[in-house]
């Protein structure tokens, strides 16, 4: 390549120390004549036409002087395999740096050899990190605001960095900080000669107290640097300099800010890892990718990034909100360029033995790939890019992210299966026998025998596990009573020290993000057998919203249809693959917010020539299920009677509520997060309506929404009629079978996520 990092730092840096850092010194490297030899590769390189796609990748999880990672090398995978099978990047114009080699010099030196040393205008370059963040104390200049002004000679820039594999050096003396400072890789960024630039840092810089938030490991490094390596602020002021000065030696070019910053949270917020069964992955890297997966070549950056950004803020309860930084138009496409096929997908052809066929499921949508039954199948990718049920995939077994599928034919010749051919999901098979895995957090041992004793009886929970790294439901733990809000929602890492402290403490149920689910915590003198019969109701409601969250299909759906939920301060807009799927928000990143008390209206339109049924459905702030909207007639008891399905006829929309109707729905008054399901299927909701009327308690609580509390038996009543209306081929799945079997032609579930605030 044309540039080494180790000659550049030789004969710049070591002009950079005896000179000072100084344009003086920048220029002696500049009119230097030994270094033309140097030069002259770069320079022909430079003059080379090309049109590429380039990629460095960067994860490190095994860091000797901290606690390792889990998920940064799955990160380098899924980014890998994404940029290779649906953007159209070359493997050999990705490379990757993994543990031992991603030290700050290699990847200095990554940077300038494989990216700077290559690229030309027009090309197309993403840069990856997942690993640790941290924070660099960095001397003031005279010109700079400091963080201690008082005492002068303590002075100092906090400034962020990525934390390499070696990013503490032994010495003498105090150790040194030896981190890639962010502001260097943006000025790296710079000095390549195109605008197509996207960086993408699966970190976190706030230092933290834990390396835990509930169940999620936190990828901010716990101390903060104090003695910065000096050869790393020279290579950042060489940079600063020169992109200041009209661009670097040798053909660099000096650009406006250009770059697009895709960032796993905020500046003072927590970027987290999660595991699943199998494998562990940066939740916002995961949900990036998937979004991608399912994307179109029109899907513009500030849609995927707010797909990502609600999915990563639910499962963290909002404490960790992705953000994007840089100049992005309306019109800006994700990593500068399209994708190579059409419509979404949910993975690849990884391999072919024989007649067994390998998949990377890398689309499914993260709170589903773990209960995804054998037997499910994938329609493969025809020549034009459609989607056929012609000739099916069917799963034969599946660990994580791979599965092992063998071919079902229903047309008289086998197609021509390819490596690198991607797939769509046909027919999702899901066990009827799932159940809620509780995590074991911040217990003793005799009361995790206890709990794992009481847990083991109770009919909606699979399992107990100890918490810590292991992929859970929600949390069984030990909470400080006297740190508890008003709305019992203080963060989860408060609960750790529930052991050290003379504060009462009462058992309770946590989200996998350690927020106190509401209601749940008991008295300081409770014994646990006693608060998991207590809390058998919060299983069912939350085994509830699991399913709910299982039948989610937006990106899969084979219906051709459109719902929107419109409120005076917001605008949401949801469609099925069939047609471009969209989200209008007036926010990129952030779950939306209305304003309690304010109306909404939810308008389903159907584009199909057959007719539709709806069902909607609300995880209320209190984790509670209601009904939002049932036609149904009342008796003069006030008793629910002749409940009816929303039908929506074919080529028509249906708003709810009418202008013209006595009623109008508002927001609740209750504030925090508020997740709505529209399910629409091609047969009528018999037996779930059929349940509803038979629940002698159910109430209205405001006009139109309708308390259920039977959850659990609403949402299977759910899941019968769309295996029903399904009505999977007994050649793909035995009738008897203890499993629901739903065919994407057949229905369609869409959420939608939003916050209430008074």
């Amino acid at each position: 390549m044309g540039l080494n990092r180790r000659t550049f730092l030789q004969k710049a840096g070591l002009a950079l120390f005896s000179v000072g850092v100084s344009e003086v010194g920048i220029s002696l490297i500049g009119s230097s004549e030994k270094l033309a030899p140097w030069l002259k590769p770069y320079v022909q390189t430079l003059a080379a036409p090309t049109n590429r796609k380039l990629a460095l990748l960067v994860g490190v999880d095994k860091y000797p002087q901290s606690e390792s990672l889990a998920g940064c090398l799955t990160d380098v995978e899924l980014q890998k395999e994404l940029l290779i099978q649906r953007f159209g990047f070359n493997a050999e114009d990705i490379l990757t740096l993994t543990n031992l080699q991603a030290t700050r010099e290699n990847i200095e030196s990554a940077f300038l050899e494989h990216l700077v040393a290559q690229v030309q205008p027009g090309d197309v370059v993403v840069f990856h990190f997942s690993g640790y963040g941290g924070q660099v104390k960095i001397p003031a200049t005279t010109q700079a605001v400091t963080i201690n002004s008082a005492l002068e000679e303590e002075s100092y820039l906090l400034v962020d960095g990525l934390v390499p594999i070696d990013g503490i050096i032994p010495t003498k003396g105090e150790p040194a900080s030896n981190e890639l400072l962010k502001d260097t890789l943006i000025y790296l960024g710079r000095s390549l000669p195109t605008e197509n630039v996207t960086i993408v840092l699966d970190a976190s810089f706030s230092p933290q107290e834990s390396f835990w938030q509930g169940n999620l490991k936190i990828r901010s490094c716990n101390l903060t640097g104090e003695n910065p390596n000096p050869e790393g602020l020279a290579f950042q002021e060489f940079l600063k300099i020169k992109l200041a000065t009209g661009g670097l030696q040798g053909g660099f070019k000096a650009l406006p800010s250009s770059e697009v910053l895709l960032a796993a949270a905020s500046q003072d917020q927590i970027a987290v890892e999660k595991a699943w069964n199998g494998f562990t992955a940066g939740l916002f890297t995961y949900a990036l990718t998937q979004h991608l997966w399912q994307t179109t070549p029109k899907t513009k950056v500030l849609t995927v990034l707010q797909r990502s950004g609600e999915t990563v803020a639910t499962i963290t309860d909002d404490l960790q909100q992705p953000t994007i930084q840089g100049k992005v138009s309306p019109t800006t496409l994700t990593y500068h360029t399209t994708i190579q096929c059409s419509m979404g997908a949910d993975g690849f052809v990884s391999a072919i033995d024989d007649k067994t066929v390998y998949l990377r499921l890398m689309g499914i949508p993260l709170r589903l790939i773990d209960c995804y039954g054998d037997h499910s199948c994938f329609s493969l990718t025809s020549e034009s890019g459609n989607w056929e049920q012609k000739n099916l995939l069917q799963i034969l077994s599946r660990e994580g992210l791979k599965a092992k599928t063998q071919l079902i034919l229903s047309t008289a010749a086998a197609p021509k299966i390819q490596v690198g051919q991607t797939v769509q999901e046909a027919i999702r098979i899901l066990p009827q026998d799932l159940g809620l895995i509780i995590g074991l957090d911040n217990l003793e041992r005799i009361e995790r025998v206890d709990a794992t004793s009481a847990l083991s009886i109770v009919n909606t929970v699979t399992s107990a596990v100890v918490a810590e790294g292991q992929n859970v439901d929600c949390l069984l733990s030990k909470v400080q009573l006297g740190r508890l809000t008003s709305n019992e929602g203080s963060p989860g890492r408060e609960t750790q020290l529930a052991k050290q402290t003379d504060l009462d403490t009462g058992y309770g149920l946590l989200t996998v993000a350690g927020t106190v689910i509401p209601k749940t915590v008991g008295d300081t003198n409770e014994a646990i057998k006693s608060a998991i019969s207590r809390l058998e109701s919060q299983f069912t409601n939350l085994l509830a919203e699991k399913w709910l969250e299982l039948i989610v299909n937006e990106a899969s759906s084979r219906l051709p249809i459109e719902v929107r939920l419109e409120s005076s301060s917001q605008l949401f807009r949801k469609t099925s693959q069939v047609s471009q799927s969209t989200k209008s928000l007036t926010t990129a990143v952030d779950i939306p917010v209305l304003i309690a008390d304010s109306k909404i209206q939810l308008h389903l339109k159907n584009n199909s020539d057959r007719l539709l049924y709806a069902m909607i459905l609300e995880v209320n702030t209190k984790n509670n299920l209601v009904a939002p909207y049932i036609p149904k007639d009342i008796d003069e008891e006030g008793k629910l009677v002749n409940l009816k399905d929303i039908a929506i006829a074919a080529n028509s929309q249906v708003i709810v509520p009418q202008a013209t109707d006595s009623w109008e729905w508002d927001i609740s008054s209750s504030q925090g997060i508020i997740k709505m399901y529209v399910i629409l299927a091609t047969k009528p909701f018999s037996n779930t309506l059929k349940l509803i009327s038979q629940i002698p308690t159910a109430t209205l609580s405001r006009p139109h929404i309708l308390n259920i509390s039977d959850p659990l038996g609403i949402v299977r009543g759910i899941l019968q009629d769309l295996n029903d209306a399904s009505a999977v081929s007994s050649k793909i799945i035995d009738p008897n079978s203890n499993v629901y079997a739903l065919n994407t032609k057949s229905w369609a579930s869409l959420k939608f996520t939003y916050q209430t605030k008074n």
